[in-house]
């Protein structure tokens, strides 16, 4: 997906911040030198005296100096993906024991010093299980598997009444609009789009009160990108066929609805998890960003569960040999329901092709890509519409 470029901070404009905030100014700052999509990333160094102010009731050792991390975004999702990750965080952290980052600031808007959006992140002891993966031995990865298992019960006890993120109003955790890393973004509109669209315009919004709404607003939406974009011409047939599902649906929610809604992460690989690299004790879960309220069925949309991050045909089967390690330790702790007591019914499952098979054409059409693939997925958009006879 594009991406434009992301800012660059000098010393001078954090320090700037740092004073507007009547925080400590940082006595080193090293820019983070690692792949993100979104976000520069800055690692902050504080003297030790500073840490109770920066970071309230935090136990610190006062010979060791303190690291922030400051993620600045860039404009791909205003304002909803950084409320989407504070607010789930906050969450995460006020409702299970899994370990997050502690938020030190936020600002969501760009009306700052910086004139981005950024938040301020104590900064999580030990190292991503990526970057030590192949030095850990088969009982320290089944130990991962173990914790993450415990991870998932937390997040999947919880019922939800609404498909979508999470929000902030007035300081108080709300139901928010759906976010996903395949939204159309700010760097793809004059790429890819016309003058008139808007991030708003190409993409779902919500929250949706069941996973009925959340499917009718997908299939309007797509069907409103095909008769726009000169790419999904070849699609145009199919409108119709998804308003007469649209009507479908509204006419009878019951097939559809009836399932439970959880919090998800949804890109739950190695990369995101922190642990002490000596005892395999994971210290910290990050990149809540996409995170939100999703039918249980979908709590793993991209497989990204335990990837350990590299792309290669040999990491899809170490992916795969650690997911069968995951049913064992689900089947060993009695958490069964993980796995087997989350599943489609038909016209669920029906939808679900449908949907997944719609974005993805309406994702690659527009940028050229993946050719060789459409007719597969046009196909399975056919077996999804004949299940509703349409």
């Amino acid at each position: 997906m594009a991406r434009d470029q992301l800012p660059i901070l000098g010393d001078t404009a954090i320090n700037q911040l740092f004073a507007s905030l009547n925080l400590p100014s940082p006595a080193n700052i090293d820019k983070l030198h690692a792949t993100a999509d979104y976000h520069s990333i800055y690692i902050l160094q504080f003297a030790s005296e500073d840490a109770p102010e920066l970071v309230p009731g935090c136990l610190h050792d006062s010979d060791v100096t303190f690291d922030l991390i400051l993620r600045v975004s860039g404009n791909h999702l205003p304002g909803i993906k950084t409320l989407n990750e504070v607010a789930c965080m906050r969450w995460v952290s006020a409702n299970t024991t899994i370990p997050v980052p502690k938020l030190v600031r936020f600002d969501a808007s760009v009306d700052n010093l910086i004139g981005y959006e950024y938040m301020l992140l104590e900064r999580i002891p030990g190292k991503s299980v990526d970057k030590i993966y192949d030095q850990l031995d088969d009982h320290a990865k089944r130990y991962l598997v173990s914790q993450l298992t415990d991870c998932l019960v937390q997040l999947q006890s919880h019922s939800w009444a609404h498909v979508g993120g999470l929000s902030l109003e007035d300081d108080k955790i709300v139901p928010g609009p759906v976010l996903d890393e395949t939204f159309w973004q700010t760097p793809d509109l004059e790429m890819y789009w016309g003058p008139g669209d808007t991030v708003q315009t190409l993409n779902i919004a919500g929250p949706y009160k069941s996973y009925t709404d959340y499917g009718i607003a997908c299939l309007q939406m797509y069907s409103q990108n095909i008769e726009k974009h000169p790419s999904l011409a070849p699609y145009h047939d199919l409108c119709p066929r998804l308003m007469a599902l649209v009507e479908r649906l509204q006419d009878d929610h019951a097939p559809i609805d009836g399932m439970r809604y959880i919090f998800a992460h949804k890109d739950l690989h190695f990369a995101n998890v922190m642990c002490d690299p000596v005892t395999a004790t994971i210290t910290g879960i990050l990149d809540w960003e996409f995170s939100g309220v999703v039918p249980a069925p979908s709590w793993n949309p991209s497989k990204a569960f335990l990837w350990n991050g590299q792309d290669t045909a040999e990491a899809k089967v170490e992916r795969d040999r650690m997911f069968e390690i995951f049913r064992q330790t689900c089947n060993e702790q009695q958490v069964t329901v993980i796995l087997e007591g989350v599943r489609f019914n038909a016209a669920q499952e029906a939808l679900d092709e449908i949907l997944r098979h719609m974005r993805a054409l309406v994702q690659v059409c527009p940028r050229g890509q993946q050719e060789g693939q459409r007719a597969h997925w046009r196909a399975n958009i056919e077996v999804g519409l004949r299940y509703f006879d349409i």
